[in-house]
């Protein structure tokens, strides 16, 4: 059994929650229920929790403040939120879960499995801060998080040139010179990075602020570090159309 706790000010709707964690989560043992900061910071500190969920507004202040406050963090967070989409990108980019008010029993299934699995991994920690980093910086000034086998990598949005697939596989080239390559399709980060990357190919995500030319007639893209990227034919119109809007 892990041990999980919840921290959510709104009663009815933490107790609606343990309903469904018994259900959907039989693995879990409910070890208490805070409603504010100061009352949080002393039910992690009494339970040593596995998994804790986190309102993201309390009565005396943003959960956000807590994390600040703990001096270790080595539980599983899942963010309970009805917070706008750049605060979800804020958690999607440091790999951090979260359920979207109301609750839906399916969703808090997925998010404790999730949960479990993440336990082992031990970077709870970096993501935290990363995700504390990237809630008060504009999208561009975003930090992803991208795992390899052997690390954990805090890239800046606005340093990724491009992406490349490769089946199940994605490398990000950077405009420092590096490269990595992540167990990811480029699909996932495609619906996940800003609208200023474009799919030009089935193989490449393009980040438009690196483009300085366009070939029209070879459909080619010219990007800042000299690399000639090929836009596919079906995509030229809607990535020239893209760079004119993107360009005002």
């Amino acid at each position: 059994m892990y041990k999980v706790i919840i921290i959510e000010d709104d009663i009815e709707l933490a107790q609606t929650l343990a309903k469904v964690l018994s259900i959907e989560a039989p693995f879990f043992e409910l070890k208490g229920i805070a409603p504010s900061i100061a009352e949080g910071e002393k039910l992690i500190n009494e339970v040593k929790p596995d998994v804790a969920f986190f309102d993201v507004e309390l009565k005396d202040g943003l959960s956000f403040e807590l994390l600040e406050k703990l001096p270790k963090i080595d539980f599983e967070i899942i963010f309970v939120t009805a917070f706008s989409h750049y605060a979800i990108n804020a958690f999607q980019y440091s790999a951090i879960d979260f359920v979207v008010k109301p609750i839906d029993p399916d969703d808090i299934r997925r998010a404790s499995e999730r949960a479990v699995e993440s336990l082992s991994k031990k970077n709870i920690a970096e993501r935290i801060q990363n995700l504390l980093f990237n809630r008060t910086k504009e999208s561009t000034e975003q930090r992803l998080m991208l795992q390899t086998a052997g690390s954990v990598h805090f890239v800046k949005i606005s340093d990724i040139i491009r992406c490349e697939s490769d089946i199940n596989y994605t490398t990000f080239f950077l405009s420092t010179g590096k490269s990595i390559m992540v167990s990811k399709t480029m699909g996932e980060f495609e619906r996940l990075l800003p609208a200023f990357f474009f799919r030009a190919h089935r193989s490449h995500l393009i980040n438009l602020n690196y483009v300085v030319e366009v070939k029209k007639r070879s459909g080619i893209a010219i990007l800042s570090n000299n690399e000639k990227i090929e836009v596919s034919f079906r995509k030229k119109e809607a990535f020239l159309n893209a760079l004119k809007d993107f360009c005002g």
